[in-house]
Parts: C-alpha cells; structure tokens; sequence
C-alpha cells in the first residue's frame, strides 16, 4: 500500500486531467447532456436528453478514484466487512428453514 501512495503522490497531475468532464451520454453515447436541474450546483450531475441516464459530468482523477476506495481495499486478513458477513448469516438464516426438506426450489 505505501508503494501505491508514493506512485500517488509522485504523479503531478495536470490542470487538464483535473477538468475532465464527459462531453457524451455513457450509455448511448448522444451528446445532449444537460445540467440536472437542483444537482449541477452540488453534485455536478448531468442527464441525457437522450436516454435520460444521469451520471457525473466530471471524470475523477486516478487520486481521487483512489482516495475514495481506498478504504474498499480487502487485506488477507480482512476479506469481508463485518456488515457483509452479519448480511451473508441473515440470508444464511433465511435458507435455513428449507435444510429439513432438502427442498429449496419448492
């Protein structure tokens, strides 16, 4: 991880790849996107006129990418949150039920 943080840290990043900013609708690739009334401000979320998809009219940086899920990355120690296990033990639970039959699709 610190390897990653010094590559980071070493790759100065230009104001063009600062200002990056989608100019096409990610799904249908039509160039009429309009600001998302209430959001742009804030969110700086667009809509296509198009398909009506609404996505994020900026294009993160690979740092900010990386800031964001940085605290996603999984370590061999810790493979899944405890969130996700006490959500796998409640499905778990769910299923239990069908163990005396045997019979799940019924």
């Amino acid at each position: 991880m610190d390897l990653i943080n010094q590559q980071l840290d070493n790759t100065l990043l230009s104001s063009e790849e600062k200002q990056r900013k989608h100019t096409a609708c990610l799904l249908c690739n039509s160039q009429n996107i309009l600001p998302l009334e209430h959001y742009y401000d804030s969110k700086g979320l667009v809509k296509c006129s198009n398909c009506n998809f609404v996505f994020m009219e900026a294009i993160p940086t690979d740092m900010e990418l990386f800031e964001y899920y940085k605290g996603y990355a999984y370590t061999e120690d810790e493979v899944l949150s405890l969130h996700t296990i006490k959500s796998y033990n409640n499905l778990l639970n769910e299923f239990e039920k069908y163990r005396e039959t045997n019979r799940i699709l019924d």
